[in-house]
């Protein structure tokens, strides 16, 4: 090959390149990389940081399949209306068929706390009890909180 002829197309102004991974090796690097990243970036820039083994996807090489990666991605927060949209619709749709439950680590900041109730389900109490003998104060609240169960004097 001794030419290439390129067509550029205009795009933006918001670009998402997906994920993008390096071998585990090289964690120390990326995570550095990553935190002056977000460090510098505006709160409304979304972004995941993984460790994972490699699933044997097109956008990965070969070789690089089932070794543990680290990885970053960057979601598209202009859809984040319509995104969350559908995701409501469909659990509406798939709650009859649910246990009920949910993901603890998956609740949005909109949801109150009967959620994080349901997602413990029967192990609720004990928690809440466990919590009252450790953490009576709420000390460490900046979750989804499982709040002490204080019993009166």
């Amino acid at each position: 090959v001794t030419e290439f002829v390129l067509r550029l197309h205009a795009v933006g102004p918001q670009v998402t390149a997906g994920i993008i991974a390096w071998p585990a090796s090289e964690a120390e690097a990326v995570l550095q990389l990553y935190r002056r990243t977000v460090e510098s970036s505006p709160r409304e820039l979304t972004t995941v940081v993984l460790r994972r083994n490699a699933p044997p996807a097109p956008w990965l090489p070969e070789a690089a399949h089932g070794t543990l990666i680290q990885a970053m991605a960057r979601p598209d927060s202009g859809a984040d209306d319509a995104n969350r949209e559908w995701v409501r619709s469909a659990w509406q749709a798939l709650k009859p068929y649910s246990t009920g439950g949910n993901y603890v680590n998956f609740q949005t900041e909109d949801e109150a706390d009967e959620r994080t109730v349901e997602s413990y389900r029967d192990n609720y109490q004990r928690l809440a009890t466990t919590r009252a003998k450790y953490d009576p104060s709420n000390l460490f609240r900046v979750n989804r909180n499982i709040r002490p169960l204080l019993r009166a004097a």
